[in-house]
């Protein structure tokens, strides 16, 4: 999705945007967001693999035998993996392992140098042009700080998919747009502030309202939770747990932070030595590290601190 730089051009937009809906209007919006989460349970979802072979479908995301270096520098010697449907997959690994080029080829930004990529089953390299585009509206991407338009409103932001990709009345996007607000808790006059009036869990938000623009079944996180006071990362933790379980999502996450991986990941994958070394729950990862980083990683004193007190969960 074009608009992932805040340095880069940004879209057209009217010269009068339109103003959100009226009070009332709003209100049966956020009526509608909460009334998505509701009853919905914080715990962890079911793994979903035994749902997938049942149904045949193919994984939302594998990769064979990925390869790719910058120069002299290898990053991904033979890297394989595969995301279940509808899990909360947890990508970590020390620094410069890969995390971070990782999701940059699974969205396209970087192409490997050899290897295979599958999205929904459909090699990447093998796309048309209008198959990647079909591609590109069934993702949602939040990169680090939200990475919003610098130029244009909240609003306008969660709009630049759907003015991309979609053709949609100007009052039917504005009221979609807000209904994406509300469902990441923000409240309505966040909708004409600009990134700069906004705090970086605000930003955040409203970076994860606009992957969201399109209903998308994967969503990609990188590094949602840094830069976050602990509140706000266990804040921010729960609504991806609830958006998921809410909306069947599939929710690739690269991240550092151990509080997030214990509290909403189904399953981690372990980045060293060039590839993908482990991959489970945390807890087994933790029980049986088979890796001195993952050892030290999981069973270090941040990682004992971690499971021993995880963030508290709201009633």
């Amino acid at each position: 999705m074009s608009g992932a730089n805040d340095r880069a051009r940004p879209p057209r937009v009217p010269k009068h945007p339109g103003d959100a809906p009226p009070p009332s209007r709003q209100a049966e919006l956020n009526r509608a967001a909460a009334g998505a989460f509701a009853n919905t349970p914080t715990k962890k979802a079911a793994p979903a693999e035994k749902a997938n072979k049942a149904n045949g479908a193919p994984p939302p995301i594998e990769v064979c035998n990925l390869h790719k270096r910058f120069g002299s520098q290898v990053v991904f010697n033979g890297l394989d993996l595969k995301v279940h449907r509808g899990e909360i997959l947890g990508i970590v690994g020390g620094s410069g392992q890969g995390k971070s080029v990782l999701l940059r080829c699974l969205i396209g930004l970087l192409p490997p140098d050899r290897g295979q990529i599958k999205i929904f089953g459909h090699d990447v390299a093998k796309l048309s042009l209008k198959q990647r585009l079909d591609i590109d509206t069934r993702r949602g991407v939040l990169f680090q700080d939200g990475a919003l338009f610098g130029a244009l409103s909240v609003l306008q932001n969660i709009q630049v998919p759907m003015r991309e990709h979609l053709d949609l009345p100007e009052k039917l996007m504005r009221e979609l747009a807000m209904l994406k607000l509300a469902m990441v808790g923000l409240p309505p006059d966040a909708a004409h502030k600009f990134p700069a009036d906004l705090s970086g869990g605000m930003r955040k938000r409203a970076g994860l309202a606009r992957a969201l623009a399109l209903d998308p079944e994967i969503v990609f996180l990188d590094e949602p939770t840094a830069g976050l006071d602990p509140i706000g990362a266990a804040d921010f933790d729960l609504l991806i747990r609830k958006l998921q379980t809410t909306l069947g999502l599939t929710v690739f996450m690269v991240t550092h932070d151990l509080d997030s991986i214990f509290t909403v990941c189904d399953r981690v994958a372990v980045l060293a030595d060039q590839k993908i070394v482990r991959i489970g729950s945390p807890l087994a990862l933790r029980r049986d590290p088979g890796h001195p980083w993952i050892k030290e990683y999981f069973c270090g004193i941040r990682g004992r601190n971690a499971r021993l007190h995880p963030p508290a969960t709201k009633p």
